[in-house]
């Protein structure tokens, strides 16, 4: 659990039995001490983030359909969870899923779970304007979700042949990816026979762009190890 997820929970469990969560405010030293670890837990999530892309992409390359699905959608997961600590939203677990909202020392809605968010509850927040937490974002993350669950769960895909949710006309793997990276249109990351690649591809180069200026750099050695495990000519989320 992210530092200021961890603070986030323990403050919340100190709100009075019988109150309601709108009504409760955090005094304004915890809020700073919580808010003082978001921009590391956003930069540990990128990191995250792009290390579960860097393992989709080689699952692809060496024909594990089913290893790729799973970390494509956790690299979702992780940009989700980063652009949130970048924007001083902290989603936490206190026998409910909660995002505490450091600006305006609110707790609101997280959704049933850390995997199923509450997207409507997300975009009630002002700040929130990214393209990452629209109706077509929310309905793209559900289905890799979905696509997750089929792959990791009910063991639905047979390596190495590659799913309809993986196949497209264009099989080489770098000329896909600069095709989703550069899709400004977003013409094929909702598309359900792309947006499985084409979908966290988007994300991890956006939150790459987006996140440039709101949080610290990846070390030099945190660099590297994306370069070794990044098998492909085109520019490595995070890497560079």
């Amino acid at each position: 659990m992210a530092n200021s997820a961890k603070l986030a929970k323990v403050a919340f469990e100190r709100k009075p039995k019988g109150q309601d969560k709108k009504y409760y405010k955090l005094d304004s030293q915890i809020v700073a001490q919580i808010a003082s670890e978001t921009r590391n837990d956003a930069a540990e999530a990128a990191f995250s983030a792009a290390v579960s892309y860097c393992e989709a992409i080689n699952g692809l390359k060496n024909g594990s359909a089913s290893w790729a699905i799973v970390k494509l959608y956790y690299s979702s997961f992780y940009c989700l969870r980063s652009i949130l600590y970048a924007n001083n939203l902290i989603p936490f677990e206190a026998g409910k899923f909660l995002i505490f909202n450091c600006q305006e020392n609110t707790f609101i809605n997280g959704g049933a779970s850390s995997h199923k968010w509450d997207w409507k509850s997300i975009r009630s927040v002002d700040r929130l304007s990214y393209w990452i937490f629209s109706e077509d974002s929310a309905t793209a993350y559900t289905s890799l979700c979905n696509n997750r669950d089929d792959a990791n769960y009910k063991k639905l895909f047979t390596d190495p042949d590659l799913p309809d949710c993986l196949t497209t006309s264009e099989s080489d793997i770098s000329k896909r990816i600069k095709a989703y990276r550069d899709d400004h249109a977003f013409f094929y990351t909702y598309l359900d026979e792309h947006l499985t690649l084409a979908y966290p591809t988007k994300l991890i180069y956006s939150l790459d762009s987006l996140l440039s200026s709101l949080i610290p750099a990846l070390s030099a050695e945190r660099k590297a190890h994306l370069k070794k495990r990044w098998l492909l000519k085109e520019r490595c989320p995070f890497g560079d």
